[in-house]
């Protein structure tokens, strides 16, 4: 679960309102029995990349992906090569031969 809100990043107002937004989520989800951690742009990006780049489970030279600060997060998670097609029966994932 990701939670945003438009602002500008000097809003510490904005700030605030997603820290105790975050706090009341991870709450809710620890009574609920499910664990819950905050994750940093690394972490978000190398669960994506295997999520979006379905090889990398079945390649054990792939390594943690560093975060690019400078670079959308989007940008960062689907390997370049990958190719993604929508199908009828939902998306496919796959490398060029």
């Amino acid at each position: 679960m990701s939670l945003y809100i438009p602002c500008r990043s000097q809003d510490t107002q904005a700030r605030d309102q997603l820290a105790a937004l975050r706090a009341s989520v991870m709450a809710t989800l620890a009574g609920a029995g499910f664990p819950a951690r905050i994750w940093k742009a690394p972490d978000l990006i190398n669960w994506c990349a295997d999520f979006c780049n379905p090889h990398r489970l079945h390649d054990e030279t792939q390594s943690w992906m560093s975060y690019d600060p400078h670079r959308p997060l989007r940008n960062q998670m689907v390997d370049i090569d990958t190719r993604q097609i929508a199908a009828d029966n939902g998306l496919i994932f796959r490398k060029p031969s």
